[in-house]
């Protein structure tokens, strides 16, 4: 769905998450080993987490088992970049993720 923002008060492109308020995101999909252990995943989501996602800002919603999928998008109102999704990507694979899938950058609100 695409929203003409033209004209319209800063106040409502916030509430309508458009033009500079707009955010932008990515999918990500990976799998582990099937035999890995429950305590090896909750390591790699804490590295995850404090080597990728928290120092650049980002936020992570997902869920899995031996295959995880998910969002990353801005900690704040803003626009993850294409270095955000090679660097995620990279980071997966780098740290012995496989089947990593990223997707291309979407309006995370008006995806269609």
């Amino acid at each position: 769905m695409k929203i003409d923002a033209k004209n319209r008060s800063p106040r409502l492109r916030k509430k309508l998450r458009v033009d500079e308020f707009q955010e932008l995101g990515f999918d990500i999909a990976w799998k582990f080993a099937d035999d890995i252990e429950s305590d090896a995943i909750d390591s790699f989501i804490d590295k995850f987490f404090d080597e990728v996602i928290d120092p650049n800002h980002l936020g992570f919603g997902g869920e899995g088992d031996t295959l995880w999928h998910g969002i990353v998008c801005t900690q704040s109102i803003g626009k993850c970049t294409d270095e955000n999704r090679m660097m995620v990507e990279k980071w997966l694979k780098d740290n012995g993720a496989t089947a990593v899938s990223v997707s291309e950058l979407y309006d995370v609100w008006w995806a269609e």
